[in-house]
């Protein structure tokens, strides 16, 4: 009566583990990582286009908070620090 047991369970602990690493079961895995990731870019994407809409607003606002003769210089020195820079 236990040899009957034994090669049921042996049987079954084949079937689960074929169950198991089947082809469909592994897949799902990466998939399911590469939907996660593509939000993680876009959440990061999103993050980074407020940040720089953030810096440009405040650019622009220290600007108006110029006098003329200072908005006329801080101009001049990003238009030298252009034709200054060095090739990449």
């Amino acid at each position: 009566m236990m040899k009957g047991w034994k090669n049921i369970t042996v049987f079954l602990v084949l079937i689960m583990f074929l169950c198991a690493s089947s082809r469909e079961a592994i897949s799902l895995v990466p998939q399911e990582a590469k939907i996660n990731q593509r939000k993680i870019n876009k959440d990061r994407e999103k993050k980074a286009r407020e940040s720089r809409k953030q810096y440009e607003k405040a650019v622009k606002q220290h600007m108006d908070n110029q006098s003329k003769a200072t908005k006329k210089m801080m101009k001049k020195a990003k238009r030298d620090a252009k034709k200054n820079t060095p090739l990449k």
